[in-house]
């Protein structure tokens, strides 16, 4: 089962405003460790108890699978290229 949608949006608002205030001081102090605070403890934290709380199965609702040996060379790759093409880009 998946939270609807009233309940997500609701859940997108919260962090939103979070993310917008709090967010913000936090990396106005400090930009690298402010940019870690606020995707870990603003965005990913309020989500992942939302979970917890409202016992969803965080594996199934978050589509956390395995990831293929395939999909990892793909993944690769496309990273090799793609800096690649943006060091020819960067003059």
């Amino acid at each position: 089962m998946r939270p609807d949608e009233k309940d997500v949006s609701k859940l997108y608002f919260f962090v939103m405003l979070l993310f917008i205030t709090v967010g913000y001081l936090v990396q106005k102090a400090s930009l690298y460790i402010g940019i870690l605070i606020t995707e870990f403890f603003l965005v990913l934290l309020p989500v992942i108890l939302y979970l917890f709380l409202k016992k969803y199965d965080v594996k199934y609702v978050l589509r956390l699978n395995p990831i293929k040996g395939d999909k990892v060379f793909l993944v690769i790759i496309i990273a090799i290229l793609g800096w690649i093409v943006s060091g020819f880009l960067h003059f």
